[in-house]
């Protein structure tokens, strides 16, 4: 232990006198390792960790359009149950309201709070597999609350997680209260908190049920768990089949399909692929250079060795010494690329798509 403290205060009072070196090193690691951190920590929350549900990439995500993809021309609930009879490529089928999450205001006892609306029927997270953080999810009994589409009814509630922590603090007695909306008196009761990660649609705070009054007259997404051995592609065939048939006076376009997770996350693969890519590359370049500069300052150090062997130095007790000295660069550039990692995730966060 005294050698190993003789060798930091050596090391300290070397890296004083080359201060130019010693905050090139530290800066050049520093880089490389909070770049990579960073950029490794979006790739491996987007593309490797898998979202809260069963199968992911076996659920797909439909809609018909006219022209234009992003021209909707969608079902009703009760058209789409149809869908779910006639199909043979898809297990069960959800819908979800084809409007982004809206916000929508709350009394919550004393409190006055917003929060951002998803509407779905009730099968919507069975069809998912989702397991609920807190709570339960709906069942399709939850469409089906008698005079639920009228002034004063009681409608059940799921919070979205993170609705949960940052408006509800993670109260885990959150669930049975009641939140009342002013505008047409609804009460609705929170029956449960969706597990982390799953936000569909984007930004979503909290889902009700698509109950039996609305299912005519709100078009939808179709949500859709395939059959064992079924494509996306397929699934999508049958759909727009099937759906032409219901309505043959309508000009179709053509459908929009995609994964669970295509829809969630986007086509953001072969980016992020590539960006990670570039960042591993550029850190193994940072590691090339330090151990340039330390081969730089070694040279300038020979006669500096010659002079600790002369009076007494060991090989074990030089490499030792030139061992602390890599190691304490290091760590000051570990620790700076802690700093910069975590700047540069509240970047990319802030700056990210929803």
């Amino acid at each position: 232990m005294d050698r190993l403290m003789g060798d930091l205060r050596f090391t300290f009072r070397g890296l004083t006198r080359a201060p130019g070196f010693f905050v090139a090193a530290v800066a050049i690691v520093g880089l490389g390792i909070g770049m990579s951190v960073a950029m490794f920590t979006v790739f491996r929350t987007v593309l490797i960790r898998r979202l809260p549900v069963v199968d992911q990439d076996h659920i797909a995500v439909m809609w018909t359009y006219r022209t234009d993809p992003k021209n909707e021309f969608t079902l009703g609930t009760k058209e789409l149950s149809v869908v779910r009879q006639k199909s043979r490529t898809m297990r069960d089928i959800a819908a979800i309201a084809h409007w982004p999450a809206t916000a929508s205001p709350f009394a919550y006892g004393e409190r006055s709070i917003e929060l951002n609306r998803g509407m779905v029927t009730g099968n919507f997270f069975s069809v998912l597999g989702a397991k609920p953080a807190l709570g339960r999810l709906f069942t399709p009994d939850d469409d089906e609350v008698p005079g639920s589409n009228s002034v004063g009814a009681h409608r059940a509630l799921v919070l979205s997680y993170r609705a949960w922590r940052q408006t509800f603090g993670g109260d885990s007695t959150v669930i049975g209260r009641h939140l009342i909306e002013p505008l047409v008196r609804t009460d609705y009761e929170i029956i449960g908190v969706a597990p982390p990660g799953l936000e569909y649609p984007s930004g979503v705070g909290y889902w009700i049920p698509m109950w039996q009054g609305w299912q005519s007259t709100v078009s939808a997404f179709a949500v859709a768990r395939l059959a064992p051995g079924a494509t996306v592609s397929a699934a999508a065939n049958e759909y727009l089949a099937i759906e032409r048939r219901l309505q043959p006076g309508a000009e179709f376009g053509g459908v929009h399909a995609a994964t669970f997770t295509e829809t969630i996350l986007g086509n953001v693969r072969p980016v992020l692929a590539t960006l990670t890519a570039a960042v591993s590359l550029l850190l193994l370049i940072a590691c090339m250079n330090v151990g340039n500069l330390m081969l730089l300052r070694g040279t300038s150090r020979v006669r500096e060795i010659a002079v600790r062997r002369a009076i007494g130095a060991s090989y074990v007790d030089i490499v030792r010494q030139l061992l602390v000295e890599t190691l304490a660069i290091t760590a000051t550039g570990g620790v700076v690329g802690w700093v910069i990692a975590t700047a540069l995730l509240h970047l990319l966060v802030v700056a990210a798509p929803r």
